[in-house]
């Protein structure tokens, strides 16, 4: 598993056009913010929703949730299902800012 902080997202971010962001918290968490451009798929549905995001199979994929405990789950989920640079943040959205 790639782990990557905050600080070096931020840079990742701007140094990848085609990223995606995946924001594996609740609709909830992600009403009241996150990152710009972000695509939600909350944790506990990805194995059902994963087949939308499969253009990004071969691309970075950033993984980020609120504190850095539900997305490691989501980033090994990605890897066994094929998606080959797929990064954790590990510092969550919560120190973001």
């Amino acid at each position: 598993m790639n782990q990557i902080n905050n600080r070096d997202a931020k840079k990742f971010i701007l140094s990848n056009d085609n990223i995606l962001l995946l924001d594996v918290r609740t609709n909830e968490e992600f009403e009241e913010g996150h990152i710009e451009g972000a695509v939600l798929i909350p944790a506990d549905k990805l194995p059902f929703r994963y087949e939308e995001i499969l253009e990004y199979e071969d691309k970075p994929v950033l993984v980020y949730c609120q504190t850095g405990g539900r997305s490691p789950m989501a980033t090994n989920f990605l890897e066994e299902n094929g998606f080959s640079d797929v990064y954790h943040m590990y510092e969550g959205f919560a120190r973001w800012k």
